[in-house]
């Protein structure tokens, strides 16, 4: 991993580990060890969203058989596609919830200033001043801190991934 690389996954660490879905997404993760659960809440949440017809709204039923039929093969047709985009939308977000604990693992575990640093600038996501104000240093030493604790957290993701092909 490059110092361009960490520095991208730093700024979207905050939004990655405070991400928040909706509600019905939430149940997805709950459930999702149950696969007939699972399968139910995505059904019901592809119905909510993209029903052609509503019971309430009689104008929007179709008027003849092979319109009806279009779409409702149109209609199953994008289940399937729904389906596997909400799992890989659900895969997704634990791959970085789980990269997102490894960094700030990897963070906690750097010097006091270098830590303190890092995480002002990218899990607060205060500015350079906010956080020389709060660690009564200037930018010049802000800067200095950050290179290292970079370089430092380069070298530690290079370490482990040295580690985990062997």
């Amino acid at each position: 991993m490059t110092a361009e690389e960490l520095t991208a996954k730093l700024r979207t660490l905050a939004g990655d580990i405070n991400t928040i879905s909706e509600e019905a997404k939430h149940n997805l993760i709950y459930y999702y060890e149950s696969f007939e659960e699972r399968d139910s809440m995505i059904r019901n949440m592809y119905v909510h969203d993209y029903a052609p017809v509503r019971t309430s709204a009689p104008t929007a039923f179709a008027n003849n058989s092979n319109e009806r039929l279009m779409i409702y093969e149109k209609f199953v047709d994008g289940y399937s596609r729904y389906m596997n985009n909400t799992l890989s939308e659900y895969r997704e977000h634990i791959r970085r919830k789980e990269e997102a604990g490894k960094l700030l693992t990897y963070i906690m575990s750097l010097p006091c200033v270098c830590t303190r640093v890092i995480y002002y600038c990218y899990v607060r996501d205060m500015s350079v001043e906010e956080v020389c104000r709060s660690l009564f240093m200037s930018k010049s030493t802000f800067y200095r801190y950050r290179k290292l604790a970079i370089e430092l957290l380069v070298s530690k993701y290079n370490e482990d991934g040295e580690h985990n092909m062997v």
